[in-house]
């Protein structure tokens, strides 16, 4: 019965995202209000919420991110790119469908 009322919320949570009222952000070119498709989401490592559907807590503050690693003679031994949430541990599999940007901090 939980996974059954899971569900009904991240449907409905999903339908109110899509009905969002519609403006231009000049900065991403996507919406200035409401959740915005992922593909528009910043990736410079700029901190902004997202709306990952497949997670127990969907909705979650974080970053993506693209790393390098290199051995200790300066060659390049792979590279990584992922949305990461939490305090900078990864998760490949984490694939959000919506973000918004974070509010301004209080002053």
């Amino acid at each position: 019965m939980p996974n059954l009322l899971r569900r009904r919320f991240l449907n409905l949570f999903a339908a109110a995202a899509a009905a969002a009222p519609l403006s231009i952000d000049s900065a991403h070119g996507a919406t200035t209000t409401g959740w915005r498709p992922i593909e528009t989401a910043p990736k410079d490592g700029t901190r902004v919420i997202l709306f990952c559907p497949e997670v127990p807590d969907p909705v979650q503050i974080g970053s993506y991110v693209m790393v390098d690693w290199y051995s200790s003679l300066g060659k390049p031994v792979d590279s990584f790119e992922a949305w990461t949430i939490g305090y900078g541990f990864s998760y490949q599999h984490i694939k959000p469908a919506l973000w918004a940007p974070l509010l301004e901090s209080p002053k």
